[in-house]
């Protein structure tokens, strides 16, 4: 038995090259499968596959499950060791999980007052198997994050790899558009012409939410391949990202069509540093149009003079529509919602967490009780609020000791290369910024919605700290302080 492991990591390890070489390609199928639950949504067969309860589940746990097998067949083909410092930071954080879904109440309950002057009594049971789908569900994101740091992000070769890795992302976000023209152009037609209200337009996905964070991450993955790969045809990429930012604002998803905005803002600021002393290329050229437009469609939209034009005075009255639902005091939309967590998370939970499992069930029924929400809700829609809620403080904890550890390895980057660093540090804080109005959890979660911006931000501090042997110099120091 023990020749035939050695046999076999002998055989892995003599294909190192291969297994480093498909990794990128993996990646690509791996995130196009976990996407899938948010794109099928007009097609009920496909939805059905993906999003039904019993075979998402199993899905979820097959793709997790290959990911974590592809993850140790490169941990043992190069021959790289466990990181413990990630490892120990996933078990505590894993156990607090059990214990706080072992100690919370599983039966809650409340009246509820309705306008009408009815009163209903509202309670919910929440079982064993909600539980441990939960439970499952956070070791998957632990999975996700440790094997992410630990294997995929320290095998990247070059910045071009990153491409095939996010590029799916462009192209769900682009066929989300083509398909909102197609088959729901009415919406389109009335928002734009008697500025109605944008809440249904959701293209293929299941929620106008769901678009936005598909364009916001195919913008991501434009900016990114934009200024990294070598290759000029990818340089037209740019031109989608007026199309993007138009869609989150006809749909109405605020934050996106904000972070889409000032990463373009930021991509010109960056690019205008790097082609400083160089000629003006094509690439300068299609940014600038981009920004244009956008900036231009966003000024002329305030000025109700520009209505009363012959002729074009419909186009901007059109373009004023768009923005008529567009309020950003209401950028934090479930604000009204975040002061309902120190209802739950109190006492032991509020160092350990409130299993969501639990607490889900105890926002609907709140939300619904209190008249906090038109609706019932679930989602605090604030990536950092929502962390804490249901891994308390030593979750949030451990949340900013990943933040501070990517941006100390970016502040040594900057010292080798600062316009590499204003770059993925850039990246790095739209994404902060986005997390503030969606549950949009960076790093520590096994999500489509968060994938590329995962891949791209750890990948690419690993590789510059690779390449300008910052982990060298920090494993040098310890051998000699081990020595002395």
């Amino acid at each position: 038995m023990r020749n035939m492991i050695k046999n076999v990591f002998g055989w892995l390890e003599s294909r190192k090259d291969l297994f480093n070489k498909i990794m990128p390609y993996f990646l690509m199928v791996y995130f196009f499968l976990i996407s899938c639950p948010y794109i099928f949504a007009p097609w009920p067969f496909l939805n059905n596959i993906f999003s039904n309860s019993n075979t998402a589940l199993v899905l979820r746990a097959l793709f997790l499950l290959l990911y974590a097998l592809f993850a140790l067949i490169l941990l043992i083909a190069n021959k790289m060791h466990l990181d413990m410092k990630w490892l120990l930071v996933c078990v505590i954080l894993f156990i607090l999980f059990v214990l706080s879904a072992i100690l919370v109440p599983k039966q809650l309950g409340g009246y509820s007052f309705y306008f009408t002057g009815k009163v209903q009594y509202k309670s919910t049971t929440i079982g064993v198997m909600s539980i441990l789908t939960h439970i499952a569900r956070f070791g998957g994101d632990l999975l996700c994050f440790y094997f992410l740091f630990t294997v995929y992000a320290r095998l990247f070769q070059n910045k071009n790899q990153f491409t095939w890795i996010i590029f799916p992302c462009i192209l769900i976000a682009l066929f989300g558009c083509c398909y909102a023209v197609v088959f729901q152009r009415d919406i389109i037609r009335g928002i734009i012409s008697d500025g109605l209200s944008p809440e249904h337009l959701t293209a293929n996905f299941h929620s106008k939410n769901e678009f936005g964070i598909f364009l916001f991450g195919g913008s991501i993955a434009i900016i990114y391949i934009f200024f990294t790969n070598t290759h000029w045809g990818f340089k037209f990429l740019a031109l989608l990202l007026p199309v993007f930012i138009a869609f989150a604002f006809l749909s109405n998803c605020k934050l996106a069509a904000i972070c889409i905005l000032l990463l373009i803002i930021f991509g010109y600021i960056y690019y205008i540093v790097v082609c400083w002393k160089t000629k003006l290329k094509i690439s300068i050229t299609l940014i600038s149009i981009a920004l244009i437009l956008i900036v231009g469609l966003i000024l002329i939209c305030n000025v109700d003079a520009l209505k009363n034009i012959p002729v074009v005075g419909k186009f901007f009255e059109a373009i004023s529509n768009i923005f008529k639902n567009f309020k950003f005091n209401s950028l934090f939309g479930r604000a009204s919602e975040w002061g309902i967590v120190p209802l739950f998370v109190n006492g032991i939970y509020t160092f350990i967490g409130f299993c969501p499992a639990v607490g889900y069930e105890y926002i609907m029924l709140t939300t619904s009780i209190n008249g906090a929400a038109t609706i019932p809700v679930y989602d605090l829609h604030n990536a950092y609020l929502d962390f804490y809620a249901y891994h308390g403080i030593v979750g949030l904890v451990a949340l900013v000791i990943v933040y501070v550890y990517l941006f100390s390895l970016i502040a040594k980057i900057g010292k080798h290369n600062k316009l590499s660093a204003f770059l993925i540090g850039g990246i790095t804080v739209c994404g902060m910024l986005f997390g503030m109005a969606e549950t949009y959890t960076m790093f520590i979660s096994m999500s489509a919605n968060t994938f590329v911006l995962n891949i791209l931000i750890v990948g690419t501090i690993f590789l510059e700290a690779k390449n300008y042997k910052i982990f060298e110099s920090k494993e040098k120091k310890q051998e000699v302080l081990a020595n002395a």
